[in-house]
């Protein structure tokens, strides 16, 4: 489970820098913001759920970090253009393949 919150400050502080130098250096070096590289890894994290298990969707919001349903709901669907539901329904039939070529 990724944390529902993770503070930039207290990950800085765990490696030592401020949360200014950590902000900056982790923008050069993964070319992203730290915010939108953890939102990144906890979509990441529901699709696999969505695709292998059968967990409930607030389940996986949970395990993903997620501070609620609806907040993945919303994510999920900027993000990809389809629900959680629609995701998963894609892999339960034979139009997964449909599903993964229009995405990627």
């Amino acid at each position: 489970m990724i944390a529902i919150t993770l503070p930039r400050r207290a990950v800085a502080g765990r490696l030592g820098m401020s949360r200014r130098s950590f902000t900056r250096n982790f923008h050069e070096t993964m070319g992203t913001s730290f915010i939108s590289w953890l939102s990144d890894q906890r979509l990441t994290l529901a699709q696999h759920h969505l695709e292998a298990s059968n967990r409930s969707l607030e389940q996986i919001a949970l395990d993903a970090g997620f501070g609620s349903a609806v907040t993945f709901r919303t994510q999920f669907l900027d993000r990809f253009g389809v629900s959680p539901s629609q995701w998963r329904r894609s892999f339960r039939g034979a139009g997964a393949s449909q599903w993964l070529g229009a995405i990627r």
